[in-house]
């Protein structure tokens, strides 16, 4: 749900296994904070930074996540603690 004048999409615990209903929506451009903790996803695979232009936060904790695509100029701060990650890929 999105707070308003908040710009932070929190989706912790909906029982997620793929990002493609996440990155369909409409408002990717404005979220500053997305929160995708406690859910099901193997892969972090965010193409484009368009999708989230203003990504600032994005916590995917406690997840099953093995394999991350990330591009974000704007990112801050990444929460990835309680994965699979064996590996950390070059991010910069």
């Amino acid at each position: 749900m999105l707070e308003k004048n908040a710009n932070v999409l929190l989706l912790n615990g909906k029982n997620i296994s793929d990002l493609t209903s996440v990155t369909s929506l409409s408002i990717t451009g404005q979220i500053a904070e997305l929160d995708l903790s406690q859910n099901k996803l193997k892969k972090l695979d965010f193409k484009t930074e368009n999708q989230f232009n203003k990504l600032k936060v994005l916590v995917a904790s406690s997840n099953l996540v093995n394999s991350i695509n990330l591009n974000f100029k704007r990112l801050e701060v990444l929460d990835l603690s309680e994965n699979k990650l064996k590996k950390f890929p070059d991010i910069s």
